[in-house]
């Protein structure tokens, strides 16, 4: 295979995965790696993002040296002039000099941008939404965040903390979040959330009177129930599902209220 220079290399850093595309800078993709977050592990998250780099590269055939720029998108607080990651809570990052760290391992230059943040210039400049200046999109994943657009340009806020919306407490009585808080919205709404949360629902159930609801979730191992097979179990109408992903709605948009369900 005859690679044609310069590539682009994007990485997205979650709190379960590190995805790497290699593409042309029209966007065709000729490489993806993928492997496991290494959750907590500050000191190895440069090496583990070089090491998925350099599998996507050989998946792509081609060397770093045809590399052109790589951009890396993450969760938290970022300062894109110098690189480092100051807040990643779903990473148990703080204060990594993550930019430094992969020029001097890759040799090639990075740019550093909160993952939200990055999706939404994406968006706006390839004009995926027509021709719409003010955007907010909404990442839900392993953790909650938006990106924000207005009047074509991105959106900072003061602190650098613009659309961090997962740590807004959304129940004070709700359940404790990963960063120490009780009733964040995504202790409550994210996706490992609604599978947690589905499992208790399942396990009240089923010590219930008349073992509960007898919901299809059930059929599912609880370590490895998702949020994917509770939307799609509302989809067919289960009952508790449906129950949790309406109120996970109510959550979403501000109407904290009880659905009657064990959440």
């Amino acid at each position: 295979m005859t690679v044609v220079q310069p590539l682009l290399v994007g990485v997205d850093v979650g709190g379960t995965k590190i995805a790497v595309l290699i593409t042309t800078p029209d966007g065709v993709i000729l490489g993806r790696a993928t492997r496991a977050s290494s959750v907590g592990d500050q000191d190895g998250a440069a090496e583990a993002i070089a090491t998925t780099v350099e599998t996507a590269l050989l998946d792509a055939g081609a060397s770093v040296d045809a590399v052109a720029v790589i951009g890396v998108g993450v969760p938290g607080r970022v300062d894109p002039l110098t690189g480092r990651v100051t807040i990643a809570v779903n990473l148990g990052w703080t204060d990594l000099a993550l930019r430094d760290a992969l020029e001097a391992r890759l040799g090639r230059p990075c740019v550093i941008e909160n993952d939200a943040r990055a999706a939404a210039v994406g968006l706006h400049r390839r004009r995926i939404l027509g021709a719409a200046d003010d955007i907010a999109y909404l990442a839900v994943g392993t953790g909650i965040a938006a990106g924000v657009i207005l009047d074509g340009r991105l959106h900072r806020g003061a602190r650098g903390l613009a659309g961090e919306i997962g740590h807004a407490i959304a129940d004070a009585a709700g359940p404790v979040c990963t960063c120490g808080q009780r009733g964040c919205l995504e202790a409550l709404v994210s996706g490992p959330s609604i599978a947690r949360r589905a499992a208790q629902a399942l396990a009240a159930d089923a010590a219930g009177p008349g073992h509960g609801r007898r919901s299809t979730l059930a059929m599912i191992p609880a370590e490895r129930l998702t949020a994917v097979d509770v939307y799609q179990a509302a989809t067919a109408g289960d009952p508790l599902a449906t129950d949790l992903v309406e109120d996970v709605g109510r959550r979403a948009d501000g109407r904290v209220g009880s659905s009657g369900g064990p959440w």
